[in-house]
């Protein structure tokens, strides 16, 4: 206070005292080691007691075949909180009105006639109206409120080729499985052996369940097991589930009109666009196998289905890849996280740095040694390009370089936003806190959107310590960086924006912490042009290792894919949430942290920058309150595999062919398909320093000294690009276009292209660059 020419007063001094007591007490509790052993009971927005009631009223209504009283229940419950989350299986929770679908879809044929016999006259004029208007949001209006009308799977269907024409393919990859109706994946040995012993059961039928049902030692249950890709008899067990109310955890529409080969045909489509070239030919092997002769329009025109899509998986291998290189518009290169170069520039020497503050850890980061970072030197910084400069923040101000020469961006000084607001953290080097400060940018149609002041996110709530202070800046790259607007969060000084925004053109998405003992994971919407709030959602709501004992840093970000936001919370869940209104689609927990954690090192906990990676339907996910690493159905939430073994990860690099790349100290091969461990690099040393990067069909890794280069399919080093010899050492990497960017723990280096040559690598085609607009197939004067 002196420094700052303020006196202090007594009463100050009185307060000052106790802190100082009050933060001994809480470092030697510190020093006994923080609860690292989290509880896993998460706190969701779920649906209360009344409507759990009118639930199981429903379901006693359903065994006494009371089917007007059970759609009457189920249609009330769906109006009156729709919203709210409720379990459909252990740690996955979809929203109230999709679990009511489910449940009407459920229903046997009779009831279904019933509700449709009420619903179908309401859903018939908004699709007449959604053709003749070509009105998307009334189609998505049919799937939302009538889901089991009898025009819902046409809905469904011209919301898939709307998606698919718009470039949108995992939103149309979304609609069209959901016309594939999927049988339980396991029942337990009571309720396997009661729909065996079901009377009216044919022996046929009885004969298939055997077959698709395997019975699994200890537990007794049944598992859903030999199912091919395409597989036209699992409709078939499908139905017979279904007529006996048993229907599988992904949502589906009841006996879709639109024939299996259709869909099979569609879904295979979305792969070819994606460029996943080899899942493409594995659906078109199977389809030949099963439906050889099925035809169908596809491309505005009737074909045969393997015939035209075996053309177009040739014609596909010509198919020119999206120019993507110029820019790095945002954490790991863009809003899916899974950002893919084309070309390898050479390394040639320094050609311009500029220092940064070095940033180092708080005093109760546990354990003290970081993998692939230094504790005392930190590798916080994310800087982003675009149009040929280069942008940077340390929260406090922005800065702004020429990426050709280091000059600034726009006249005689690099920063070009200061709000001259005291960043207290930064001056004491975050020493009370757990977390470590991270400092990241967006850049979206000339907009550059940054998360600016305070990166603490949870207080102690001892009441000595101040509210968080963050705010979100847009600046207005066209007018050299002048401030478009701020936004700050709810007015209660237990709020604060955890990262940078991902944005499309007319809105920007963020995500929210409200601190406490359990602190709050919350999403949030702006406008675009004025910064004003749209809409915000609550996601889940879990304690911490802080315990509210001491302030908490925390940097979480957001994924976008087409029409649909994912979040990684770190407290126990991953979401997916509709852009559009912030709507819940489904979220998933996970198993927390435990005491054998500790004895493991916890490496995980430095997770500290793992949003969720997108990837061809796939979402992967690394928490940092958890040692697994997850795979779930973008779609739907439902887990396809995880895995404990890479157990030192903290970057989640992105997917490259069928490889999920990671890296900690190692660098890690994880098999996308089920969560194989492929390869490991190297078993001791040299250990990884920074984020490495993906360039074509190559990993680049980075370590102190070199740039380690791997083939991403095999593992394989290739070669090594010599840091010391450049007098440059490691740190995050970014390559755009022929430049590859160093972000240090003291320092941003930029590297000479060697005379411009460059290395050209295998071009690719993935869903970084999905871009690519889809066959003109949503016809509806045509197809409807």
């Amino acid at each position: 206070l002196i420094e700052y020419g303020m006196a202090p007063t007594r009463s100050f001094l009185a307060g000052y005292v106790l802190a100082l007591l009050v933060a001994f007490a809480t470092s030697a509790a510190c020093g006994q080691g923080l609860q690292f052993d989290l509880s896993g009971d998460v706190t969701l927005d779920e649906v209360d007691a009344v409507v759990k009631g009118h639930l199981q009223r429903a379901a006693v209504l359903t065994q006494n075949k009371r089917w007007d009283e059970v759609i009457d229940t189920l249609r009330q419950v769906t109006d009156s909180r729709g919203d709210r989350v409720i379990a459909v299986a252990p740690g996955y929770y979809v929203r109230l009105r999709d679990y009511c679908h489910r449940r009407l879809a459920a229903l046997p044929p009779e009831a279904l006639k019933i509700y449709r016999e009420q619903v179908d006259q309401q859903a018939e004029q908004w699709y007449a109206e959604a053709i003749a208007e070509r009105d998307e949001p009334k189609l998505r209006r049919i799937v939302d409120q009538f889901y089991c009308s009898s025009r819902g799977d046409d809905a469904l269907r011209l919301l898939g080729e709307a998606a698919l024409e718009r470039g949108d393919l995992g939103a149309a990859r979304g609609y069209w499985e959901q016309l594939i109706e999927t049988p339980p994946a396991i029942f337990s040995g009571e309720d396997f052996a009661a729909v065996r012993a079901d009377k009216t059961l044919t022996a046929a039928e009885g004969k298939l369940l055997d077959k698709y049902y395997l019975r699994r030692e200890p537990s007794g249950n049944y598992v859903l097991h030999a199912v091919r890709g395409i597989d036209p008899e699992i409709p078939t067990v499908s139905a017979i589930l279904r007529t006996r109310g048993l229907v599988g955890t992904r949502l589906a529409y009841p006996q879709a009109d639109l024939p299996p080969a259709d869909v099979c045909a569609r879904l295979i489509l979305v792969n070819l666009l994606e460029g996943s070239r080899d899942w493409a030919e594995r659906g078109i092997r199977e389809l030949a196998e099963v439906y050889p002769s099925a035809t169908g329009r596809l491309g505005g025109r009737e074909v045969n289905y393997v015939e035209a899509l075996t053309a177009l998986l040739e014609e596909s291998k010509a198919w020119p890849v999206e120019s993507r290189g110029k820019d790095w518009p945002t954490f790991a290169g863009n809003m899916e996280r899974n950002r893919t170069q084309t070309t390898l520039p050479d390394v040639g020497r320094v050609k311009w740095r500029v220092p940064w503050t070095a940033v180092a850890a708080g005093e109760y980061d546990y354990p003290a040694r970081r993998p692939a970072e230094d504790r005392r030197t930190l590798l916080s910084y994310h800087p982003v390009v675009a149009d040929g400069r280069v942008f940077v923040t340390d929260g406090g101000e922005v800065r702004a370089y020429e990426l050709e020469t280091g000059l600034p961006a726009w006249g005689g000084d690099p920063v070009i936003y200061n709000p001259g607001r005291v960043n207290l953290e930064s001056a004491f080097s975050h020493r009370s806190t757990i977390g470590a400060p991270r400092y990241t940018l967006t850049v979206h149609n000339r907009r550059l959107l940054v998360r600016m002041g305070s990166p603490t996110t949870s207080i102690a709530v001892d009441g000595l310590s101040r509210g968080p202070s963050s705010f979100i800046a847009c600046l207005d790259l066209a007018a050299e960086g002048r401030l478009q607007w701020t936004a700050t969060p709810p007015s209660d000084d237990r709020w604060a924006f955890e990262g940078t925004p991902v944005a499309d053109d007319d809105f920007i998405y963020v995500a929210l912490r409200k601190g406490g003992v359990r602190p709050q994971a919350h999403v949030a919407c702006y406008d675009a042009e004025t910064g004003a709030p749209v809409w915000r959602r609550m996601i889940c709501s879990a304690e911490t290792p802080a315990q509210g004992d001491v302030e908490e840093i925390t940097h979480n970000l957001l994924t976008l894919n087409g029409d649909a936001l994912y979040y990684n919370s770190n407290l126990g869940a991953v979401a997916a949430l509709a852009k559009q209104d912030g709507e819940i689609r489904w979220i998933t927990t996970y198993p927390r942290t435990s005491d054998d954690d500790l004895n493991r090192r916890a490496v995980h906990f430095f997770r500290d920058l793992t949003p969720c990676v997108y990837d061809r339907g796939t979402l992967y996910v690394a928490p940092s309150d958890s040692r697994h690493i997850l795979a779930l159905d973008a779609a739907s939430g439902l887990l396809r595999w995880e895995t404990t073994l890479a157990d030192d990860v903290v970057h989640l690099i992105g997917v490259e062919g069928d490889h999920l790349i990671a890296s900690g100290e190692r660098m890690w091969w994880i098999q996308a398909r089920d969560g194989r461990i492929a390869h490991v690099w190297p078993d001791e040393s040299p250990k990884g320093y920074g984020r490495g990067a993906l360039v074509g069909d190559m990993v680049l890794r980075p370590t102190r000294t070199t740039i380690e280069v791997f083939g991403a399919a095999d593992g394989v080093r290739r070669r090594e690009i010599e840091l010391s010899t450049r007098d440059a050492s490691g740190g995050h990497l970014i390559v755009v276009d022929d430049a590859l960017l160093i972000a240090g723990g003291e320092e941003l280096i930029v590297f000479d292209r060697h005379g411009g040559m460059r290395k050209p690598l295998p071009e690719k085609t993935d869903a970084s660059a999905s871009k690519k607009k889809g066959p003109a197939i949503f016809n509806p004067r045509v197809d409807q």
